[in-house]
């Protein structure tokens, strides 16, 4: 037996294919869909569907929004709701006659009627004696 002989009985040689096609696997359609179909739904319930609740929420909030309230504003501000002006704005009371008009999508959180306290400021005769360095 020559070297293409034994090629050709073993399905192999050096150089050409030797007439062996090995059969492609089969893909449908569903397989091939199958995963960027599974991450889509992953990202919809992970990602998607809690900003949306997050937002239904915090627009209820704003829509609820009445003379009163104490707040936050996103800025940090607080106040309470002195007048509601129109569907968009507020009239925000921080201080006693002091009044800041903003807008309602401004109002971070409702502090649902918690006492702010103010800090007092301390007496120079109520507080410790102050230690002197040493030089």
């Amino acid at each position: 037996m020559n070297a293409n002989t034994e090629a050709q009985t073993t399905g192999t040689s050096a150089g050409t294919t030797g007439g062996v096609v090995e059969a492609a696997p089969e893909h449908n359609l569903a397989s091939s869909l199958m995963l960027p179909f599974l991450i889509l739904v992953a990202f919809y319930f992970l990602l998607m569907r809690p900003q949306q609740k997050r937002e239904t929420k915090r627009r209820n909030m704003v829509n609820s929004l009445k003379r009163g309230d104490r707040v936050v504003t996103a800025g940090g501000i607080l106040g309470s709701i002195h007048k509601i002006i129109g569907e968009k704005e507020v009239s925000l009371e921080v201080a006693e006659g002091v009044r800041l008009r903003m807008l309602k999508s401004a109002v971070g959180e409702v502090l649902g009627g918690e006492q702010v306290v103010v800090a007092e400021p301390v007496d120079a005769e109520d507080s410790p004696p102050a230690k002197k360095k040493k030089k």
